[in-house]
């Protein structure tokens, strides 16, 4: 680009596709970045829709929880034994979390499906969706940059393999030549 006469080609090359790669991700995230959203926000709101069926009904410890927890779990919750009702009236059994050291007859808060069955925590909630579009749209700009960065190294790598192909082929033909000025 600087008219020097000595800028091989393939440094002309690589420049040029540094430029390219610069100018496909400024012309790409704005795109890219609003569609993963969208399609976030999407399946984040489909699963909102989905567990606004669940409810909270509270369950009764069959058993006393162990007084403390075995294995890796650091985060103080045990699963016990315990009885709740589902939203239909049945009564279901099952394991439910608690807190270590609690005591069998303890009543502790669950959530469950229309079912009666028990889910895997609270239902998402509005702000949970709006925290998880904005980390995909982070994480989607982030990931193209990268992927054209991991490109544009790769086209490096190959463009500097040649460079010391041709810099070996032009000191083959020099070397001998400096060296009989001895």
């Amino acid at each position: 680009m600087d008219g020097n006469p000595l800028r091989r080609g393939i440094d002309r090359f690589e420049r040029v596709l540094w430029i390219v790669l610069a100018c496909a991700f400024f012309a790409v995230a704005p795109l890219v970045v609003p569609v993963a959203g969208h399609v976030a926000k999407a399946a984040t709101i489909a699963t909102v829709r989905q567990e606004q069926s669940w409810r909270e009904v509270q369950a009764v410890l069959l058993r006393h929880a162990p007084d403390q927890a075995y294995g890796y779990s650091t985060t103080g919750t045990v699963w016990v034994d315990g009885r709740w009702r589902g939203p239909g009236g049945q009564v279901r059994y099952g394991l439910v979390p608690t807190v270590i050291g609690a005591r069998a007859g303890t009543v502790v808060p669950v959530w469950v499906d229309r079912d009666g069955r028990l889910t895997s925590g609270r239902p998402l909630t509005v702000g949970v969706v709006g925290f998880r579009v904005m980390a995909v749209e982070i994480l989607a700009g982030a990931g193209l940059a990268a992927t054209l960065l991991v490109f544009g190294c790769l086209v490096r790598w190959l463009t500097n393999r040649r460079r010391m192909a041709c810099w070996g082929v032009e000191w083959a033909c020099i070397g001998p030549r400096w060296s009989t000025r001895r």
